[in-house]
């Protein structure tokens, strides 16, 4: 699962707001006066020339404040929208528009001091937590008039660690605005500390499904963002441990965002995507946790446990349709499944079905995705429940299996012909379970020796590919050392574990293969010599 973010000033992308078009009426202006009392004169065109002027600086202020670098610019800019609201309401624009411009820019102004003052801070200066609140209840005084003083708004709250009150804000704002791009992405941003994200992500979905397409632009983008909510909701309900219902947001998130994509929306196709796979493996977590739960309860062979986990490998499925490369999917999501099935019995040892479920799951998913670890790891449970088998006197169960190991291994080697691991392992199948085609197995074991060994010559390896290969290549030093014994090459096989020793002089089964190794060949000696002896008799 994703980590939350820290508390911080959303990084939001430049959206530029619509200029209020000449004689609208704005939200939160006046309503006309009554007919007995004079009609004011119209703004004039210079009016609404100054207050774009003015809102266009209060954008430009926003950005800048969003950028380090670009600190110093701030207070210039909201000078200059100071001077230009000044000037539209001279001309005659609206006086609560100018006061909500104005209002915004100094509060802007003043937050840009206290962000200055926190930086100043982390040098050792104490800041007035006092100054943020100033500025939230001084925006408290313009807002539902203009965006962005809802969106500073929200933000000084968030920044206070006053949630609830920055959602409410953030609501109201979305509610008058809903097609605004800063405010969408301020409730995406900051969708991990939100005191209830369903409740926001109910709000957006109610109102795309009252308007319907004929307000695509809105649709969209409330869309988007409401399935990134829902996403938040079922990370708060698999927290708490209400994995079903974890689970039924997830998929909800993902219906939403997958909803977006016939509609114009903000975020670009590849977003969507990636969006919806790592939420079909949170999905998948909560199935599966669903299940552990069920098992752990209910016991191993609980019906409906086996159909959460069969939604968890469902949801895991189409995650890596959807994007093949999901780091989360390949490395995390895959493998907890598979330990799923394997420890569904809880802190018992694992039955012989459980090894197997777990086998045959790996190898849907090699089947499927074709991907070098899970040919491996359904190579390694065929090698394990083989043995299994052959243990209880199923020889053909046995071969059957070993057979599908080998094939899996080599499987596994065809996509990553380099992975000393999987070489190795490939011949360990051909010399220990199969007994067949030595001499191959002969070439893999000595490959295996020169691909792990190359690697870790290298001396800017990671340590842990370092200890991965090191482990590999003199696995496969082991085995070819003793398969030179088998075959009586005795000196061969005695350098080999020789040499063995001397990287790793602690193992205990290199020690006990050279013990081994010496004793055939004293033995072979004295066959030898009784041969001779008795050559020589006759």
């Amino acid at each position: 699962m994703v980590l939350p973010i820290t508390r911080s000033l959303a990084v939001v992308s430049l959206v530029v707001l619509a200029s209020v078009p000449c004689g609208a009426q704005l939200a939160g202006e006046p309503a006309a006066q009554p007919p007995e009392v004079a009609a004011v004169d119209a703004p004039s065109d210079e009016a609404w020339t100054q207050l774009d002027l003015a809102i266009t600086s209060l954008d430009e202020a926003i950005i800048q404040q969003l950028q380090w670098e670009l600190w110093d610019q701030v207070e210039p800019t909201v000078n200059t929208g100071v001077d230009a609201v000044s000037r539209a309401r001279q001309a005659g624009a609206p006086i609560s528009v100018c006061a909500a411009v104005r209002e915004t820019l100094v509060a802007l102004l003043l937050r840009q001091d206290d962000k200055l003052a926190k930086a100043n801070a982390a040098e050792g200066e104490t800041v007035d937590e006092s100054a943020l609140a100033s500025v939230a209840e001084r925006l408290a005084f313009a807002e539902g008039v203009l965006p962005q003083t809802t969106f500073l708004r929200v933000e000084c709250l968030f920044e206070l660690a006053r949630d609830d009150e920055a959602q409410a804000s953030l609501s109201h704002g979305l509610v008058l605005w809903p097609a605004n791009g800063r405010l969408h992405e301020q409730a995406r941003t900051w969708a991990n500390v939100l005191p209830d994200p369903e409740a926001l992500a109910l709000q957006l979905t109610q109102r795309v499904d009252r308007t319907g397409l004929s307000d695509p632009d809105t649709g969209g983008i409330a869309l988007e963002t409401a399935g990134v909510l829902f996403r938040e909701a079922g990370r708060i309900l698999y927290e708490a441990d209400q994995a079903p219902e974890a689970a039924q947001r997830f998929e909800r998130s993902v219906q939403l965002l997958q909803r977006s994509r016939s509609l114009p929306r903000s975020l670009p196709e590849l977003d969507i995507r990636t969006k919806c796979a790592m939420t079909l493996v949170d999905e998948s977590y909560a199935h599966l946790k669903d299940a552990k739960n069920r098992w752990h309860t209910n016991g191993p062979d609980d019906p409906a446990a086996s159909e959460s986990a069969a939604a968890a490998e469902d949801a895991v499925v189409r995650a890596l349709e959807m994007d093949p490369e999901n780091a989360e999917a390949n490395q995390r999501a895959v493998l907890y499944i598979g330990d799923g099935f394997m420890t569904r019995g809880g802190d018992g040892t694992p039955r012989p079905q459980d090894f197997e479920e777990m086998r045959d799951f790996y190898g849907r998913m090699a089947r499927r995705f074709d991907v070098a670890d899970w040919w491996n790891n359904y190579a390694f449970w065929c090698r394990e429940t083989g043995t299994t088998a052959e243990n209880r006197g199923d020889k053909d169960g046995a071969a059957e299996l070993y057979e599908k190991s080998y094939a899996a291994y080599q499987e596994a080697i065809r996509l990553e012909p380099d992975n000393a691991r999987f070489v190795n392992d490939t011949g360990l199948m051909l010399f220990y379970h199969l007994g067949r085609d030595l001499d191959h197995a002969k070439e893999l074991f000595q490959q295996a020796w020169k691909l792990g060994k190359d690697v870790c010559d290298n001396p800017f390896v990671d340590p842990a590919v370092y200890d991965e290969n090191f482990s590999a290549y003199t696995d496969a030093m082991l085995n070819l050392a003793r398969l030179y014994n088998v075959q009586g090459e005795y000196d061969r096989a005695k350098d080999v574990v020789d040499e063995l020793l001397a990287l790793a002089p602690n193992r205990i089964d290199a020690q006990m293969t050279r013990r081994e190794i010496e004793g055939a060949r004293a033995a072979a000696g004295s066959g030898q010599a009784a041969g001779e002896g008795q050559g020589e008799g006759g």
